[in-house]
């Protein structure tokens, strides 16, 4: 799978995929927000989680290592 078939598909799809069939990488913390990474295929998937709302704010996938930047800066 490519980046631009993972991206086609729906933020669900996304969701599933990278829970059922990903590896979780790891996670960071900002103020309320949490970060958790996954990488399936060589694609990295991001959720972002707030804790205070309990809820999935964000999903964001990418291959470019450079934005892994800010899991080894804390």
């Amino acid at each position: 799978m490519t980046i631009y078939d993972f991206k086609a598909l729906t933020t669900e799809q996304q969701a599933d995929l990278a829970w059922n069939k990903g590896v979780f990488l790891m996670h960071r913390v900002e103020n309320d927000t949490k970060y958790i990474l996954y990488q399936l295929e060589g694609i990295y998937i991001e959720f972002e989680y707030d804790a205070a709302m309990n809820e999935l704010v964000n999903l964001k996938s990418f291959i470019n290592p450079d934005l892994l930047d800010p899991y080894f800066e804390q």
